[in-house]
């Protein structure tokens, strides 16, 4: 998954959605990664105009980018 794509939720009703960021979970604190093997996260605008970060594992991909 690469800024630009396309996507949705894999489960329930989801609205397309587009990557902003991807990267992984960090404490806002300290600045250091929360776990030692955090998930990958994705920074998501949605097309019914709201944002949220998201789980790269609970996306699917519809439409990649160039």
């Amino acid at each position: 998954m690469k800024v630009g794509d396309l996507v949705k939720m894999k489960f329930g009703y989801s609205p397309v959605g587009i990557v902003t960021k991807v990267g992984y979970s960090v404490d806002r604190g300290t600045g250091y990664i929360v776990d030692v093997d955090p998930p990958q996260m994705a920074s998501i605008v949605w097309a019914d105009s709201n944002k949220s970060n998201e789980r790269v594992t609970d996306l699917k991909v519809i439409n990649e980018s160039r």
